[in-house]
């Protein structure tokens, strides 16, 4: 296999997302566009690419399935320009007033290749996203893609490091999060710190984007195994790429077996 079938090169798209759609999804094909002419095979667009929740909206009213709306859209963008696609959406629930906060992921020929309803909800920092939102019930999947085995978060999970290591464990080599992280004291820092110790301790290359503008940080990041930075954005709208190497995985994981390691026989 040649090295170059043995690397992904992905792209980071940080936009100040809008309650409306049809805005956001013209924002999404121009950052497609960007990723294309940078070679990018993958995109990963943030949490509420959709729409922003605020609470002068009713998400249930812009909520879609899977196969329709948004979603159907994004599908139809991936084919079209040949590329893969994740991005964080509303879906519809059995909820008549909630929504399930969904990653999903498309090939680049349009078809459904993960989705992955958010586990943890941000009940925190005087937001409570359990009003609007109903939680996932199902662990985070796995798709591949390009050779590689890739696991999802969505935001708020980035905190919960038994998320991670269940991906890990299941074979994960790099994890994707959307995110709409919230401006406030300190959550740059915890964001990138969570970040690059989630790629330490699971031995996998990482990649975050989040939200920016007014109320989110921006910020959007990705580190390999040993928790090297491979790029870093600011807070002002941008398109990133990092370039994850199968080579550069295996020798790490083989310099430092720490998956390996692990005591199934105390910790399960």
């Amino acid at each position: 296999m040649s090295d170059k079938m043995e690397t992904l090169t992905i792209a980071l798209a940080q936009i100040e997302g809008s309650t409306n759609p049809a805005i956001n999804l013209e924002k999404t094909e121009k950052a497609i566009k960007e990723a294309v002419a940078q070679k990018a095979a993958l995109i990963v667009f943030p949490e509420m690419l959709m729409a922003v929740a605020t609470q002068d909206i009713a998400l249930q009213n812009h909520a879609t399935p899977l196969d329709q709306g948004f979603a159907r859209q994004l599908a139809n963008l991936a084919r079209q320009y040949t590329i893969s696609i994740c991005a964080g959406i509303w879906e519809k629930s059995c909820h008549p007033q909630k929504v399930y906060n969904t990653a999903v992921v498309f090939a680049a020929d349009g078809k459904l290749l993960a989705c992955y309803r958010k586990l943890h909800l941000f009940d925190a920092f005087a937001l409570k996203e359990s009003e609007i939102v109903v939680a996932g019930a199902e662990p985070p999947p796995l798709f591949t893609l390009a050779g590689f085995t890739i696991g999802l978060g969505i935001c708020y999970d980035l905190r919960f490091p038994e998320h991670f290591r269940h991906l890990s464990a299941q074979g994960a080599e790099i994890i994707l999060l959307p995110a709409a992280w919230y401006r406030g004291k300190m959550k740059k820092e915890a964001w990138q710190t969570l970040l690059r110790a989630r790629a330490i301790e699971n031995c996998c290359f990482i990649g975050g984007t989040s939200l920016t503008g007014k109320h989110f940080i921006g910020n959007s990041a990705a580190f390999d195994p040993l928790g090297v930075p491979l790029k870093n954005a600011e807070d002002k709208e941008t398109i990133i790429t990092f370039t994850a190497s199968k080579k550069r995985l295996q020798q790490i994981r083989k310099t430092l077996p720490a998956l390996t390691h692990r005591r199934n026989d105390i910790f399960g």
